[in-house]
């Protein structure tokens, strides 16, 4: 039981509290949420690493954020079939992280 609360006091931080504000301040920065962890530009990382750690300690708790650099292969290539996600840019596309040095947060 207490570890289905913890999942969902994540889950609730990480889409309302953080997603909210990436779609604030940060509306036209692709971001990719897979369960627990984002996938952002490189360039972006710190920001978001910083985003996560401010809504999660507002409410008291100081998670352990790590920065991994994911890189596409060099032959990959991603379709252009829209991401459905509430903070991405209806005109970003799974295109938008090709090619790109992408950090992956997770909490």
């Amino acid at each position: 039981r207490l570890a289905c609360l913890c999942q969902r006091l994540e889950a609730e931080l990480m889409i309302d509290a953080v997603g909210g504000v990436l779609k604030a301040e940060y509306n036209n920065e692709p971001v990719q949420p897979i369960h627990d962890a984002l996938i952002v530009r490189g360039s972006f990382a710190v920001t978001a690493r910083d985003i996560i750690r401010s809504q999660f300690m507002e409410t008291g708790l100081y998670p352990h954020v790590k920065i991994e650099h994911i890189v596409p292969p060099k032959d990959h290539e991603c379709p252009e079939v829209p991401v459905s996600n509430a903070w991405l840019p209806e005109e970003c596309s799974a295109s938008a992280f090709a090619g790109t040095v992408l950090g992956q947060l997770t909490c």
